[in-house]
């Protein structure tokens, strides 16, 4: 395995995973749904340490540190239906992530699964009223 695409691939899932808890710290914040505001702040209150879960073991297993355009951009137009969008696309991102081969060892899967069910448990919470 070439040591680039181990920093490009940990670098991509850092900018995914930033730009997650950020964009959907805005979205918490421009809501006036209570429900859409309490999912969203469970959402990026665990996004956070698992992130940075993620990312230590990544370095620690390949012994690599991470590089790579790690630029993103935030949306501030609100709109109700973005979150969910926005949760999904996220969702279809780290479920091929999972299968990448630089995800295959257990200890990384491990932290993907736990990653995955937040997405998928705030996407659920986003369906409430």
């Amino acid at each position: 395995m070439k040591d680039s695409n181990i920093k490009e691939f940990g670098g991509e899932l850092m900018k995914f995973l930033s730009q997650a808890n950020i964009q959907t710290r805005v979205w918490h914040l421009q809501t006036t749904s209570y429900a859409q505001h309490v999912a969203l702040n469970g959402f990026y209150d665990g996004i956070g340490d698992l992130q940075d879960t993620l990312i230590e073991t990544y370095q620690g297993y390949y012994k690599s540190r991470i590089g790579g355009n790690m630029n993103f951009n935030i949306d501030s137009e609100w709109d109700e239906s973005k979150p969910k969008e926005y949760l999904q696309m996220l969702n279809n991102y780290l479920h091929d992530a999972y299968t990448d081969k630089l995800m295959q060892p257990g200890c990384l899967k491990n932290i993907m699964d736990e990653i995955t069910a937040l997405v998928d448990k705030t996407l659920y919470l986003l369906t409430l009223s």
